[in-house]
């Protein structure tokens, strides 16, 4: 449909289609999926902001079956990209919650198969932590940080051949710290600030219910410290806090 407010309501209802009646779409997938990529455009920014969060929600409920994606990975890929590094719309997409949608929706859609994302991840990668460290609702940032580590995994060396690899690997220091910072009761949300990064050490424990993925940042900074080596310390200029943080919470000092 060509009016922005029916395609809006249209990808809402998507969305939570594929979350609690997931066999109702299914006949007509490839078209939903056809037509929500053609949606991602920050041009419609609600419209956009719908379509980016229905194909998360598709993904989530395809697990690990990456069939039905496959022919679309690389054109919903093509189109988040611009979003969460911000030359969407001249430099900048300023649209609330679309970048970190995009980011949700990328860490989702390498859930399904890192192979999706990984062999791009050098030219996201900066974007995609600073998206992931504003995810407000838990259970898309639990997903997103999974598919993260996934396409980490599935390609180390996107990091560690990076021509501004300090700067990469800061990034996704920052996204980890995200985890430690106090969250809103209301909204979840907690941004990685200059007053959390320099102020009065606030940070907190990583969440119990997600122990398993905190176990596994751990062993990933671990292995990019040790292939780091001295570089760690001389590049890596990171705040007393966050090497307080690692100290006292992954034992890397």
């Amino acid at each position: 449909h060509d009016v922005p407010g029916v395609r809006m309501s249209a990808f809402a209802m998507l969305g939570d289609l594929a979350r609690k009646c997931p066999s109702v779409i299914e006949p007509g997938l490839s078209e939903l999926l056809k037509q929500a990529i053609m949606s991602i455009d920050p041009i419609h920014p609600n419209v956009c902001n719908n379509s980016t969060w229905a194909i998360g929600e598709i993904c989530v409920r395809c697990g690990k079956n990456a069939v039905a994606l496959r022919p679309y990975a690389r054109d919903i890929l093509d189109n988040l990209i611009p979003i969460i590094m911000g030359n969407s719309i001249n430099g900048k997409n300023g649209i609330p919650g679309l970048t970190e949608n995009a980011a949700a929706t990328i860490g989702r859609l390498a859930r399904v198969d890192a192979n999706f994302v990984k062999d791009d991840l050098p030219r996201f990668l900066n974007g995609w932590c600073e998206g992931l460290a504003n995810i407000a609702d838990a259970d898309e940032r639990r997903d997103a940080f999974e598919g993260l580590l996934l396409a980490i995994q599935s390609n180390p060396q996107a990091i560690m051949t990076a021509n501004d690899r300090a700067g990469m690997i800061s990034s996704l220091i920052l996204a980890i710290v995200s985890w430690h910072l106090p969250r809103d009761d209301e909204n979840g949300e907690g941004l990685v600030s200059s007053e959390a990064l320099f102020g009065p050490y606030n940070f907190v424990s990583f969440p119990n219910d997600a122990a398993e993925l905190g176990q596994a940042f751990q062993q990933l900074l671990l292995e990019i410290k040790s292939a780091l080596g001295p570089e760690w310390d001389t590049s890596l200029k990171l705040p007393g806090n966050v090497k307080r943080l690692l100290a006292e919470s992954y034992q890397i000092s």
